[in-house]
């Protein structure tokens, strides 16, 4: 069943109901009309990271992803919905090749000048309106308010693109006897069954929503098997491991590229229970220094 999701979609329109997708998926915490019976469409009203949750559970896969207007200049947003926090929340639902629909104009305006290189472990090209996948970005939205408070219609500013989850090998080190490192170009998040542990270094302290006092990282935190990174060492996170008899440990980047003591750390240490450390990164460059060193 293919599937188009619309992150902070507003209200549902029966235009919707024409899509060519066979379920559409409207996350709106804020949304206030319900679709007719016997809709293709169905709304969400509760903050997107719940609602990703729940499709994670469900086992949804997404097909399309249209993110227009997330109302952070007006309409209660409280974040943007294609930093790189949302977009590992959001990687696991991604099928290796999907259609993104959005206006990336705005983030420069929000000095979130990173989101527009769309740097999250996909390959993407611009779709032209003569490609048969291309869907007009104002059906979605009639346009937004910038930082200055014009109004813009979204049709100037919108953009279709086709994007391809990049094939990117894994690293396999074998700088320690005892201990499997590895490097993944991918949301840690895909792997959460397979680790034992998974320290997070979120540093957002922004509202889930504008009717919530849970901050994203108090949220990314709660999470099971997640641990605070923030201000760790490397001889810490082991320590960790090993007071927890962890064996397969997930990391986040969060040494801001000054990896070589860590590495050290690692080949000296002698584990218990530590059998796997692997290294987490959506941008291309995010684990350069770290590769360079094992």
């Amino acid at each position: 069943m293919r599937t188009l999701v619309y992150l902070a979609s507003g209200s549902y329109h029966r235009t919707y109901e024409q899509l060519p997708y066979e379920r559409i998926i409207l996350i709106d915490l804020h949304s206030r009309f319900a679709p007719l019976n016997n809709s293709k469409v169905r709304c969400l009203r509760m903050n997107v990271l719940d609602a990703l949750e729940l499709l994670k559970s469900e086992g949804v896969k997404i097909d399309c992803l249209v993110n227009m207007n997330e109302g952070i200049y007006e309409g209660g947003g409280t974040f943007a919905m294609l930093s790189d926090h949302m977009v590992g929340q959001l990687y696991p639902l991604l099928n290796d090749e999907f259609i993104l629909i959005c206006n990336l104009s705005i983030y420069t305006e929000l000095e979130l000048k990173k989101i527009p290189k769309l740097d999250w472990g996909f390959d993407h090209i611009v779709l032209e309106s003569s490609d048969e996948r291309y869907i007009e970005p104002e059906l979605f939205c009639n346009g937004f308010y910038d930082g200055d408070g014009n109004f813009a219609p979204s049709k100037k500013y919108g953009k279709v693109f086709k994007m391809t989850k990049a094939k990117n090998a894994d690293y396999i080190s074998d700088i320690h006897p005892e201990i499997e490192i590895g490097i993944k170009h991918k949301s840690i998040w895909s792997d959460v069954d397979k680790l034992d542990a998974i320290g997070v270094s979120v540093q957002c302290d922004i509202p889930i929503s504008d009717s919530s006092n849970t901050s994203i990282k108090e949220y990314m935190l709660r999470k099971e098997k997640t641990f605070n990174l923030t201000g760790m060492t490397m001889v810490q996170i082991l320590d960790h491991c090993e007071k927890h008899k962890i064996s397969n440990l997930g990391l986040m980047p969060w040494m801001r590229g000054a990896y070589a003591e860590a590495v050290e750390q690692i080949k000296s240490f002698k584990p218990s229970f530590l059998k796997s450390i692997t290294f987490y990164h959506l941008g291309k460059n995010d684990l350069n220094p770290l590769k360079q060193l094992i």
